[in-house]
């Protein structure tokens, strides 16, 4: 290894022991132990009960100065009376309708009642139907200006150290200026966003954290019982060393977790715009390609969500560049790179077999092409694809043998919900509905009233906002003008592709198979489990780098035929979009 190779380890090592150290200044209080009824139990906790139970929780929790004393309280059903050390809290300002709130719950500032050290909380829960049970958790408090402070200069001294290492890993600058404005925008969603307000099954039993928890004490679980335990582990190792290590903090793990988030999806950005430098020749061209990429909507809600799906992109994301770096120069070390990432993609996720199909395409269009294909470092894509398939695979299949679970998704077939499925006719794909699509903002699993039956409104409305509503005008209104500018960007990516030469599709290559592979297996899985969620875009989210390429290449080519209105919307098109996604989110 060289010296200077050492230099970058150790600067390196010591930039993140240096943001380890602000972080864990961001104290929050520390939950000890849970009683129900005298009885230790661990959250979030949910049992059968008698209808109108009243059941009695009992807590300790540790805090110390200048920690966040704010937690978020989810009652099923109802908090009927609340003490701290033998004292009543007066519940009379919360609305009634937060205390029985079993979804959301409702956020509590404790500090006026705890002392530093060990303390007691006494919650009341009364049961509305035959299930009850209690989350708690504590939340990071903004207004806290030890921590404010604190949580402020641990953000500079990330972006600082973000914009040098964009620049060593050879980003140029305009690039590395957005890229900060990029993560300013997803720390202040972070800032007003708890991890369970935009997430999918994280907090129901058996969901991501459930998982995390159990493999905090290395616990596998059957994939077959539980909503999200079919899911390859490799997220869920990370997320409990992570666990681990803000218990060790006394930080609040669901932070830290979407710090987690927030980092691999900065990995992710880092690496597809590594992707955009190096196919990309004019500094304008980047610029767009770019901020599509950073300003994509629901790249800022998925940032800070607690699940395996950044981890994929991000992972995706480096793979993806290495296979295209593989195909313009036919390294051999870039085929083997590409295999490690691809590999720890696979056991991340199971949509990263996209990579693999992709890699296989690229080798058979060279190979016909007369070039040489190096066996050795072929057989270590093999090797790699054989290796995740088992890890990933081998326990769906022998559990579908012998319970009869779908070997692609062990908890489809037996849990989920009939409501959430839809027509699979052929008007299902092939019709586009423009008038619900414009005028309804968002999207919605549940409801035909906002156009889940039609594949394409659902992925395109998903692109933007996932499943998510946004219930203020303000937003609805953004949200309309960002669904408005969305369909002249397809229409941008579509006129491209379909004006595309031979020597463009070859050149390419790489990103159209990563744009039509992903949307083939998309409507695969629509097709062969046809529920609505299924056509979410964030199963597909790293397609977004095919479509950048795309929109640029789209630009220089009306610039180079004199189509000067043409490529002006364009550029306009661009600016406006990513400019009502800040506002959206800031």
């Amino acid at each position: 290894m060289s010296a200077y190779t050492h230099r970058k380890a150790a600067l390196l090592f010591a930039v993140l022991a240096i943001f380890a150290f602000f972080i864990s200044q961001l104290y929050t209080l520390r939950i000890t132990e849970v009683l129900k009824e005298g009885t230790p139990i661990s959250l979030p906790y949910s049992f059968s009960s008698k209808k109108g139970e009243l059941t009695h929780y009992r807590l300790k929790v540790r805090f110390q100065q200048h920690a966040s004393a704010t937690v978020r309280i989810v009652p099923d059903d109802c908090l009927e009376k609340m003490e701290v050390n033998g004292v009543s809290v007066p519940l009379r300002n919360i609305p009634t309708g937060s205390l029985c709130n079993w979804s959301r719950g409702f956020k509590f500032d404790l500090g006026r009642y705890l002392v530093p050290g060990e303390n007691v909380l006494d919650l009341w829960v009364r049961a509305k139907d035959s299930v009850a049970g209690l989350t708690i958790f504590p939340i990071f408090d903004s207004s806290n200006s030890y921590l404010l402070f604190w949580g402020t200069v641990a953000l500079l001294f990330f972006l600082l150290s973000l914009y040098f290492i964009a620049a060593i890993l050879q980003i140029s600058k305009p690039l590395r200026i957005l890229l900060m404005i990029s993560v300013i925008v997803d720390v202040v969603y972070l800032s007003y966003t708890d991890f369970n307000i935009r997430t999918f099954d994280v907090m129901i039993h058996t969901g991501h954290f459930d998982y995390i928890k159990l493999l905090t004490n290395f616990h596998f679980p059957n994939p077959t019982q539980g909503w999200e335990y079919h899911q390859p582990p490799l997220y869920y190792l990370l997320a409990a060393l992570v666990y681990k290590i803000a218990t060790w903090l006394s930080v609040s793990p669901f932070l830290l977790l979407q710090l987690f988030s927030l980092l691999t999806f900065v990995l992710f950005l880092l690496f597809a715009l590594r992707t955009i430098e190096y196919v990309l020749e004019h500094l304008w061209s980047k610029v767009v390609a770019a901020a599509l990429i950073l300003f994509w909507p629901s790249g800022v809600i998925h940032a800070i969500r607690l699940g395996n799906d950044v981890l994929f992109y991000a992972l995706f994301a480096a793979a993806f560049f290495y296979l295209v770096r593989w195909y313009y120069q036919m390294r051999p070390k870039d085929l083997k790179i590409f295999a490690l990432f691809a590999f720890l993609d696979f056991i991340t996720k199971s949509n990263a077999i996209v990579l693999f199909i992709i890699a296989f395409l690229l080798g058979l269009v060279l190979w016909c092409q007369g070039k040489r294909i190096w066996k050795k470092e072929s057989l270590w894509v093999v090797a790699a694809f054989v290796a995740a398939f088992a890890i990933n695979f081998a326990d769906n299949i022998y559990y579908a043998l012998t319970t009869g679970a779908d070997w692609l998704v062990s908890n489809v077939v037996h849990t989920i919900n009939k409501k959430l499925y839809v027509s699979n006719e052929a008007i299902n794909y092939l019709y586009f509905d423009f008038d619900t699509y414009l005028k309804e903002p968002f999207i919605d699993a549940w409801h035909d009233r906002y156009g889940r039956q039609y594949f394409w409104n659902y992925l395109l409305k998903s692109s933007l906002f996932s499943e998510f509503f946004f219930s203020d005008t303000l937003h609805k209104n953004l949200a309309v003008g960002l669904s408005f500018l969305s369909l002249g960007i397809v229409i941008f990516v579509i006129g491209y592709i379909i004006s595309m030469k031979k020597e463009e599709l070859l050149e390419g290559l790489p990103f159209f198979l990563l744009f039509f592979v992903f949307l083939a297996v998309l409507l695969a899985y629509r097709i062969k489990i046809p529920v609505a969620c299924n056509t979410d875009f964030r199963y597909i989210y790293p397609i977004i780098i095919a479509i950048a390429y795309f929109y640029a290449k789209a630009l220089n080519k009306l610039q180079k035929n004199g189509l000067v209105v043409l490529t002006s919307i364009g550029y306009l098109q661009i600016f406006l979009f990513a400019s009502l996604s800040i506002f959206f989110f800031v």
